[in-house]
Parts: structure tokens; sequence; C-alpha cells
């Protein structure tokens, strides 16, 4: 048959396909595919466009299962990327395969279609497509553990309207809302001026003291040494991919728990004896001393290390960190009067003209 008269035949079985209702439909669809997908098919190419609507539907019939890999996997072969497809098409479409991989569990692949939504989202303003593109960006980095951009990612979710809403409806309550989520990534996220700068934007914002996560934050905020009650309360409400062990085998939150408390230390000391902080942190004297260095090496901390006396000499002083300690004041003021805007506008939608450039 002529492959002009073949795609036509073929849009009319589709077209009869797609009114069937379940289970027909699915046993009907993968028996299509397997036929199309057949190595001496020579129209497997020319007709994938034709096959998109099946697609669809079987991908949110998967979707409806909780299947999302597979549902994520059959709309790889839709061909959206094409000259004939409007931009904001492909965008949500890459968005849509997104969110099934992460809602999958399965990170890296969804990295790969935000990427690619990326190339063209300058060119939209619509705010669920920037919501979707959020949302996408701070659940990868959460993943990766990268926490502090996560928390920021998150955090500027919880400033839109609809940002928890969207949340909830993309990870069917599993992920709670946005800015409890923002703490959380910002508690994880490793010890350090960029943490302090987000802790005090969330903070200062008032929606926080109504979390029941507030008092461990207020405590991190300032500067407070952890209590392991404190921390116990707090593990539970976290996430699979937030327990999972570094290299030496502390746990993520264990890391941030006890860099957190030598940042707290340095406060409290001018120096003090390896042996001494780990008595105070609750591991030996060595992995104080490890854990010590890194953050110095890292540049999270200034302090100075003599070895054959065994002492962490702290540089509480130091012009590097008035500037940090500046540089978090001036954050906290600029998220304080941003807070402050929003609510004006949100209750008084006439003053949003005076806003615009």
């Amino acid at each position: 048959m002529p492959l002009s008269h073949a795609r036509v035949v073929l849009i009319e079985y589709c077209d009869a396909l797609l009114t069937l209702q379940e289970p027909p439909f699915m046993e009907i669809a993968q028996h299509l595919f397997r036929l199309h997908a057949l190595p001496n098919n020579s129209r497997t190419l020319a007709f994938e466009q034709t096959l998109s609507s099946v697609r669809a539907k079987v991908a949110t019939e998967y979707e409806s299962r909780g299947e999302y890999e597979r549902a994520a996997e059959e709309l790889t072969y839709v061909p959206f990327d094409n000259a004939a497809v409007p931009n904001i098409g492909v965008v949500r479409h890459n968005l849509r395969i997104a969110r099934l991989f992460i809602s999958a569990g399965l990170t890296e692949k969804a990295e790969l279609y935000i990427n690619r939504a990326s190339a063209r989202l300058p060119h939209f303003t619509e705010d669920d497509i920037r919501l979707q593109y959020l949302f996408c960006q701070a659940r990868v980095l959460d993943s990766k553990r990268k926490f502090d951009d996560a928390a920021m990612k998150y955090y500027q979710l919880s400033q839109h309207p609809n940002g928890g809403g969207l949340m909830d409806s993309m990870t069917d309550g599993d992920f709670g809302h946005s800015l409890v989520h923002a703490v959380t990534c910002a508690i994880l996220a490793p010890a350090g001026p960029r943490r302090s700068r987000v802790l005090a934007i969330l903070y200062n914002d008032e929606r926080s003291r109504s979390l029941d996560v507030f008092p461990l934050l207020q405590s991190i905020h300032m500067g407070r040494l952890l209590q392991t009650s404190q921390i116990e309360k707090f593990r539970p409400t976290l996430l699979p991919h937030q327990l999972t062990t570094h290299s030496d085998g502390d746990t993520v939150l264990d890391r941030a728990v006890m860099e957190h408390n030598l940042s707290a230390a340095s406060r409290l000391y001018a120096n003090i004896h390896f042996s001494e902080l780990g008595t105070l942190l609750g591991i030996s004297a060595a992995k104080a001393e490890t854990t010590a260095a890194r953050m110095i090496y890292e540049k999270r901390m200034t302090a100075t290390i003599d070895q054959v006396q065994g002492i962490l000499q702290f540089s509480t002083h130091s012009p590097t960190q008035k500037i940090e300690r500046w540089d978090a004041h001036i954050a906290s003021l600029c998220g304080a009067v941003d807070y402050c805007v929003e609510a004006i506008v949100k209750k008084h939608p006439q003053f949003a003209t005076h806003l615009e450039p």
C-alpha cells in the first residue's frame, strides 16, 4: 500500500482505537506499538507522528495507575521537537515528561527534559509553565543534594499564590507545602555563609512561624547548639533521598547537624581541644578534626588547626566574616521588603501597576 494511503488508514484506525475503554484499549495499543517497533518496519519514523495521540492516552493511563516511569517513557516516543510544533507545546511536553520521571524518582532522566524545556522557556510568561519549571528544578536540585539552591527554588515557589497547591497536585500530597520543604533543605544544607543567608530569609518570613519545624529553624538561625531530641523529632519528616549516607557513613542530616554545632561552637570558644570538641559534638576527636579541616578548606569556616597541640583556633573577627554577616543582614532586609510588597499587592491589587517599570 502506498505510504500516503497507509497513513490515512492508520489515522482512522487510531481514531477508532481512542474510542475504546480499558482494558481493550491498552491491550490493542500495546500490540500496535509492538508491530510498529519491528526491525523490518521501514515506516517506523513515517508513522510515529500518527501514533502520538494513542501514546498520549496510554501515558495518561499509566500515570493514573502510578506507573510514572512507563508513562514518561511512552511520551518520549512522541516527536515533539520539530519545527511544526509550537514552542509552548514543546515546553509543556518536556516538562510533563520531567515531572513523570521525578515522580518515578529518576531525576537524572528528568534533568535532560528540564534542560530541553529551558532552551525555549524565555519566550513565555505564563505562570503555570514557569511554576512547573521551577518545581522541576527544585526537585532535581534537592535529589542531587544541592540543598541551599533547592531551598531558594522552593522558597520562590512558595511566594507564588499557586505554588503550594502546584506541589501538592504534582506529588499526590507526599511532598507537603513548598515553604516547609524550603526550610527542610536549608537545614540540610552544608553550614556556611550561603546557608546562613538562606536561613535568615526563611526565618524572617512571617509564614515560617506557623510551621512545626520553626523551633528548629530558630535554633539554627540563632547559632544555638542543637540537641538530639530536636533532631530525632525532625528526622521522620525527611524524604528517602534526604536520608542517604555520605562515603564516611554519616547521613545527610547527621553531617549537617555536626557542621552546624561546630559553627555554633566557634561563637562560644576562642579555641578548643579536639578531644573536648568531639565530646561537645558527640563524635571522636579525629572526626572533629576532619570535619573542621573540611570546613576550613571549603572556606565555610575561618579557623586554624594546631595539630601538635590538638587545638582548633577560631578566627571570630576576620574581615571575611564581617562581610558575610553584613551580606546576611542585607539579604534578610530584602526578603522582608519583598514579603511586604507581596502582602500589599495581594490585599490591594490596584497598587500592582505602580511596580511596573
